[in-house]
């Protein structure tokens, strides 16, 4: 028992130490400018936060002293080397120029600092910043709704910043193919999303829309209006515009507008031809809108109802039935 609390004890200790932040939030961040007007002397000191940094002519102990300079470019410099390698509390040394060195502190953390002697000024500058959040991988073991929140951030920085693509081996395996490419290519042979070679996605840089391929052989097209059988305007098409009596949503060709297949009402299917309704198809009779014409002869105003025909006139021709 002592020797498995003994082992927990540095794991509880690794816990509260790095324990992350899951909300971001806004919080001030200090910036300290040291700007150097004179060239300091042994015995001048740099206090921050009450960690004290001496010059001296002849250093003992560069954990806490400075190299005297013969010039304020030399302190600058040897300022900002001495803070780098023996870096202040949560805060970070920034070179500026040959008289002047920041000190950025970390979010929400206060900065009072002094100089003694004459060799410099000091000025403060506070921004409001947001607070950054840690992930930890593997996110299996977070709580749900952590994991969930770090995982959508990490897939919106991605398709926000991201300058390169997934490699096809990193992608799943249901749509990783050898072959897989993303590109700008717009062309059959060669889609911008290709499964095999000629077979995927592409689109034309005219018309906004996407384009399916099969062996370098367009078998659809979608756009914002329609979709259509192959790159052809002879291929069929079905629209998104609603369907009435005259106004068809299924065309045999595409570059027929007015001709294809409607709905003028209600469980009626329209045989619609250059934009009149010519057969009213319903659940209990057909209808003929216009003329029925055989090889010779026709019927004006035709009405099939079961197994009785009427019409209001008969021109020529062989007719069977109830008239």
């Amino acid at each position: 028992m002592k020797k498995t609390f003994a082992f927990l004890i540095p794991l509880l200790i690794l816990a509260l130490l790095f324990k992350p932040d899951y909300t971001g939030h806004a919080a001030d961040r200090i910036t300290l400018t040291l700007t150097i007007t004179n060239t300091p002397t042994d015995g001048n000191t740099f206090t921050l936060n009450s960690d004290v940094r001496t010059w001296a002519d002849g250093v003992v102990d560069p954990g806490i002293q400075i190299e005297e300079p013969a010039s304020i470019g030399e302190a600058a410099t040897n300022l900002f080397l001495q803070v780098a390698a023996n870096p202040f509390s949560r805060v970070i040394p920034r070179w500026v120029d040959t008289n002047e060195v920041q000190f950025i502190g970390a979010t929400d953390l206060a900065m009072a600092a002094s100089l003694s002697g004459t060799w410099g000024t000091l000025s403060y500058s506070t921004n409001t910043v947001t607070q950054l959040t840690t992930v930890r991988v593997p996110m299996s073991g977070l709580p749900n709704n952590i994991r969930t929140n770090e995982a959508t951030l990490i897939v919106t920085a991605l398709n926000d910043y991201a300058q390169n693509q997934l490699e096809a081996d990193l992608l799943p395996d249901e749509i990783n193919a050898s072959t897989l490419n993303v590109s700008t290519a717009s062309t059959t042979d060669d889609p911008a999303i290709a499964f095999d070679a000629g077979t995927g996605l592409y689109t034309t840089g005219g018309t906004p829309g996407v384009y399916f391929t099969v062996s370098s052989n367009a078998i659809a097209q979608i756009d914002a209006g329609s979709i259509i059988q192959g790159a052809s305007t002879a291929k069929a098409e079905i629209t998104t515009d609603t369907p009435s009596g005259t106004v068809p949503s299924i065309l045999p060709r595409s570059s027929y507008s007015d001709t294809g297949l409607g709905a003028s009402a209600t469980d009626t299917l329209t045989l619609i031809a250059g934009g009149v309704a010519g057969v009213d198809i319903g659940s209990t009779n057909v209808v003929v809108n216009t003329w029925l014409q055989a090889s010779s002869g026709r019927l004006d105003g035709l009405t099939v109802t079961n197994s009785t025909i009427q019409g209001s006139t008969l021109t020529t021709g062989t007719y069977s039935g109830t008239i």
